[in-house]
This record gives structure tokens, sequence and C-alpha cells, in this order.
């Protein structure tokens, strides 16, 4: 059973109310999106809220707007973000009617980045609340990027990561909303085996495109790389 809770060096995510769980897909999105120079950003889909967490770190200056279409995770993740030293906003909604309304209000971010739900194919989750959060019934990756672009200030940047096998449809949908690539790391799960997931830096502008590798696992079981462990040694306890 999985915790309840999970403790990092500077907060604690409850997660008791979550469907998803702190797992390692949001923490390298929230140790690796870069928002350099970026005061106001917006989580979509943030469920426990450790991506918001983690940013927030990472940048304390900026504002962050949480959104989150679940009840339960909505207030739970708005109870980890009151427990923690810094304020957020938390915004229960979906996606589509949260990037609708703030483009009808003319609001633009700086920063949008997303843990999305992907899994298109496989089987259901039994409760409806996992399924919400694991599936893209409820948000399509068309309909995540038509939203970007119309939140996305000038020279803005979206981050998002997503199966490997999902990055080149993925790109095209963004490019079609005129979201361009600018960046991939490859997250390789052990340094001997090939890459699972992608983070993917978008930016309204087209430019050359930084490609690199993270390595997560040692061939040794368990035991991290150098490379994750000073990524993330400002999160993890025992670090």
């Amino acid at each position: 059973m999985p915790n309840t809770f999970f403790s990092f060096k500077r907060f604690t995510v409850n997660q008791e109310r979550c469907a998803m769980k702190v797992g390692t897909d949001g923490v390298v999105l929230g140790a690796t999106a870069c928002f350099d120079g970026c005061s106001r950003l917006v989580d979509v889909g943030t469920g426990t809220g450790v991506v918001s967490l983690m940013l927030k770190q990472r940048y304390p200056s900026a504002s962050i707007t949480a959104v989150e279409i679940d009840h339960d995770a909505a207030t739970q993740a708005s109870e980890n973000f009151v427990a923690s030293p810094w304020s957020f906003e938390t915004v229960c909604d979906s996606w589509q009617n949260f990037a609708a309304e703030a483009c009808r209000q003319g609001l633009r971010f700086d920063g949008v980045f997303c843990n999305p739900p992907y899994f298109t194919a496989s089987l259901k989750a039994p409760s409806a609340e996992r399924t919400l959060a694991r599936h893209n019934d409820s948000l399509s990756f068309a309909e995540l990027c038509e939203g970007v672009a119309k939140v996305l200030a000038e020279d803005g940047r979206f981050f998002v990561i997503l199966p490997s096998d999902d990055m080149d449809f993925f790109v095209s949908t963004a490019s079609a909303e005129g979201l361009f690539l600018q960046s991939v790391l490859y997250v390789h799960p052990v340094v001997d085996k090939p890459h699972k997931r992608v983070v993917l830096g978008f930016s309204t502008q087209r430019q050359a495109i930084v490609e690199e590798h993270l390595y997560i696992e040692t061939a040794q079981r368990n035991v991290y790389t150098e490379q994750f462990i000073s990524l993330v040694k400002d999160f993890y306890l025992n670090l």
C-alpha cells in the first residue's frame, strides 16, 4: 500500500486523497524544468502538488497557480501548499475551462508545466479518480497544447514529461499550436537501459534544440547515479 505521505527536505506531500501518488516522473519534472527569469507559472493537473512545490523551492519569487480537475486532489494539494513555506493559488477546474477563461481575461503566464495523463490504450484503472488521473480521456494532448498556446506569454516556456513513445506525436501536436521544441531530456531508468521518459521543453519561438540524457540508477539496482543525486539532493531526505 502506498505511503500516505512523502517527506522532502523542505516540505511534506500528503497524498492519501490523490489518485496518483508522488513518483519519479513528477520529481524529474520538478527538478529539471527551467523557468529562469519567469515570474508567473501555471501547473496543469497538479495532483498532490509535488511539482509545484519543487519549482517553488527552486524559484521562490515566482507565483504559481495550480489547476486540478479532481476536487479531492485539489483540496489535498491546497493543504500541502498551506503547510509549506510558500504560497500558491489553487484552482479546481478543468484545464480547458481554466485556459479559456484566462484567455478571455487576457491573463498570460511566463511558464506552464504538466505531468499529464497519457495512458490512451491501456486498461482503465479500477477507480474513477485514478482513471481520470492516468488516462487522457479528459485532457487530450491536443487540448493540453491548445490551452497552453492560449495562456503562454510571448517568449514563454512549456515543459512536459511523457513516455518516450509519445514524443513525436506530442511534438507534432504542439507545433500545430505554435509551440516549438527547444529541449529534450531523455530519462533512462538505468544507465545501460533505453530511455523510457522524455522531458520536453517548448517555446513560442523557433530555436536550436538542446538534447541531454539523465540516468537515474546505476547498473546496481536501487543505487542512484551521481548525476541523479546531484539533481535531487536539495529535495530528497538522506542525500
